[in-house]
This record gives C-alpha cells, sequence and structure tokens, in this order.
C-alpha cells in the first residue's frame, strides 16, 4: 500500500453552496459486502428498505456494491471501510449515500483516504460528528419530535395533504440560518430549527421516507447565481412527480403574501430548471394536479378571465384577503401581468361582488405565478 495520503476530503457541503465534484472513467471490480443490522434504528429510524435511494439508482452497478459498504460502515460508526473504486469516485459516492440517508447525521461529511499501489481501491476513514452513544441520544430527541408529526401526518388524506403537511410544518418550524453546528444534517431542523438548504432538504426527505413516499434530495445551481449550490427535493405524489424546495418557501419577500411558498411546492421539471440548473440525472414530469394552485382551483389552463373572477370570489371572506395564481405557460403569464396592469382588473374585481381602492401584486417570471394583495 502506498503511505497514507494526508489529505482531508470533505464530502458536498451546502451553505449557499459551493462543491467540486470528480468524475473517472474507468472499469471498476464488483465488491461484496455484508450489512450488519443496526440497534440505533428504532422508533421513528429509518430501515434500509424504506428509503427511496435515488442517488443509488444513478449509479453504476459496480459502484452501487461500494455505495452499500460505505453505508454499512457510517451505519455502524465504523472506523475504516475497503471501496472498490478509484479515488475520483469516493466523493460522488459519499455524496450519494448521504443524500440517501439524511438519517445517519452522525456523519460529519470528512474523511481521509489510503489509496492502493494500482489505483483501484481506496480504504476510507471517516469523521464522524457524535459517537454511537451521543447518537443514540440525539436519535431519542428526534423521535420525540418527529413521532407526532407523522402521526398527524398520517392522518391527512392521500400523499397530497401529508406532504403539504411536513412542507409547512418545516418551514413554519424552521429559520435559514448559516450556522456550523449540524448545518449539513437533519438535526439543524427537527431539533435546532435552524438550517440552510440541506437542512430543510433532509429533514423533508427523512419524514416523507417514513411515510413511504418516495423522494430523493436533488443537486442544483441557482441560475441567477451559478456558483451557488442547493438542494430541491424531488417527490412522488399520486404516482407523478414533482420538484419542492422547502428552503426557497420559506424565504422572506419585503410583504407579507399569503401562500407564497407553494410557488415552490408541486414544480414540474420545466419549472424548476426556470430557476436552478440539475447536477445531475432528474425526471421528466409534467404533472400539475398536486399543485397546490390546481388543488385550489387557482391554476389557469389559458387566460380566463371567468376563472379570475371565480378566484377573486372565492376569497372575499378571507379576512386577509390575497390571491395566489399560477399560470400553465409563459403566454398566459404574460396576459395576466398585462391585466394587473391595467385598470380592467378593477372590472373582474367588481364581477366578483368586491370593490377594492388598491392593490399591489409580486410576481415570479420564472414559475409563472402571482401574488395579491388588496384593501
Amino acid at each position: 500500500m502506498k503511505p497514507y495520503v494526508g489529505i482531508l476530503l470533505t464530502s458536498l457541503l451546502l451553505f449557499g453552496c459551493s462543491a467540486t465534484q470528480k468524475e473517472a472513467e474507468q472499469d471498476l471490480r464488483d465488491p461484496s459486502v455484508e450489512l450488519k443490522q443496526t440497534s440505533i434504528r428504532n422508533s421513528t429510524a429509518i430501515d434500509d428498505d424504506t428509503c427511496y435511494k435515488y442517488q443509488r439508482s444513478l449509479l453504476h452497478e459496480n459502484l452501487q456494491d461500494d455505495y452499500d459498504r460505505l453505508y454499512g460502515a457510517l451505519l455502524h460508526h465504523e472506523a475504516s471501510v475497503l471501496l472498490d473504486c478509484s479515488v475520483p469516485y469516493v466523493m460522488t459516492l459519499f455524496d450519494a449515500v448521504t443524500f440517501d440517508h439524511p438519517e445517519l447525521f452522525w456523519s460529519n461529511y470528512e474523511y481521509n483516504y489510503k489509496e492502493s499501489e494500482d489505483k483501484k481501491s481506496v480504504t476510507l476513514y471517516p469523521s464522524y460528528a457524535y459517537d454511537k452513544k451521543e447518537s443514540a441520544a440525539l436519535q431519542k430527541q428526534v423521535d420525540a419530535v418527529a413521532s407526532p408529526l407523522l402521526q398527524k401526518a398520517r392522518e391527512k388524506q392521500g400523499d397530497y395533504e401529508k406532504v403539504k403537511f411536513l412542507y409547512d410544518w418545516i418551514i413554519d418550524h424552521t429559520d435559514y440560518v448559516n450556522k456550523e453546528e449540524n448545518n449539513q444534517n437533519m438535526l439543524s431542523v427537527l431539533l435546532d430549527q435552524e438550517a440552510v438548504c440541506a437542512g430543510y432538504s433532509k429533514s423533508f426527505k427523512y419524514l416523507l421516507d417514513q411515510l413511504d413516499i418516495p423522494n430523493a434530495v436533488i443537486l442544483v445551481q441557482v441560475i441567477e447565481n451559478p456558483d451557488e449550490y442547493h438542494v430541491v427535493n424531488m417527490v412522488q405524489m399520486d404516482k407523478a412527480w414533482y420538484y419542492l424546495d422547502p428552503t426557497f418557501g420559506d424565504i422572506k419577500i419585503e410583504k407579507s403574501y399569503a401562500n407564497y411558498r407553494y410557488a415552490y411546492f408541486g414544480m414540474t421539471s420545466e419549472e424548476m430548471e426556470n430557476i436552478y440548473t440539475p447536477q445531475q440525472e432528474i425526471k421528466k414530469t409534467t404533472a400539475v394536479k398536486d399543485s397546490f394552485f390546481y388543488h385550489e382551483g387557482a391554476y389557469l389552463k389559458g387566460y380566463d378571465e371567468d376563472q379570475i373572477t371565480a378566484i377573486i370570489a372565492s376569497n372575499i371572506n378571507n379576512p386577509n384577503p390575497c390571491l395566489a395564481i399560477k399560470c400553465d405557460s409563459r403566454q398566459t403569464y404574460e396576459q395576466v401581468k398585462q391585466l394587473l396592469r391595467s385598470q380592467h382588473i378593477f372590472n373582474l374585481f367588481e364581477n366578483a361582488g368586491y370593490n377594492p381602492q388598491e392593490f399591489e401584486y409580486y410576481s415570479l417570471d420564472e414559475n409563472y405565478c402571482f401574488f395579491l394583495n388588496y384593501w
């Protein structure tokens, strides 16, 4: 073996967020590994069979064996693990495991390694934020929060209501704070209630996994800031895939616009790619029936003043009048924007039985949404 390589590698860290991914093209050998069961997995902790392992599915078949070996090592706080791959693959494997398994909160996302002389295998030495005893104690604290939350979620009818309940809970109970402790794991949301995007997304996945709702953490870059790495969630509702971003849903905009958070709930892949650039393979999606706007009757399939009037009428008795409207296309969006810029919108208010003196609106060009306050 070569002498110890004195390099500390860090897995993808998401603050708002930078990273380097390496790739290599070479044949990999097929390793074999026997995974043990863990005693820390109980109550709200997740079985490996329950977890939806999207990142694993994207790996080459031979790399999937290394994924399993690395998962087993992190699960049991092992001091080292032999991987039958070359060094450039290590970061990809580490990120895949920790994206698929947010319950491994004790991983410190750092490791050292030793490379074999033939460069076909690597011995990895993971770093842990918490030892086994500390991890077990923290898991009990997580259980105390997650168990009643999941019980309430299970009482909801259908995937949409379950997912929306958890999405709302995370946003309502979390502040976006860029801090060091636990900022890459689910503890930042479930215990600390202060997180960056990794905490939002991984805690969401952790909870969805336990409801047996297929989902994944997806690495993206924000188009408006290409130096910023970010993560969103890909979630299956009623057998169709959607994209959700609880981090962006928690943005505090200048004015208070009710339902703003749902602009990032139930996006199609096209809408998602108007905002982010995926850094990995994603599922192409077109479904809209489990978007918030579709459920609320506020999804416009073409420019329709009768439907807009009906949306206004349905909000008249709201103590804090606010409209939330989503358009099916750029063309429809531009037509609605023109309506809002003209006096004709007041005619629709009048037709709905309401006569506001003023209104203001906030628009999102990327996903064709409008939010209106009026008084």
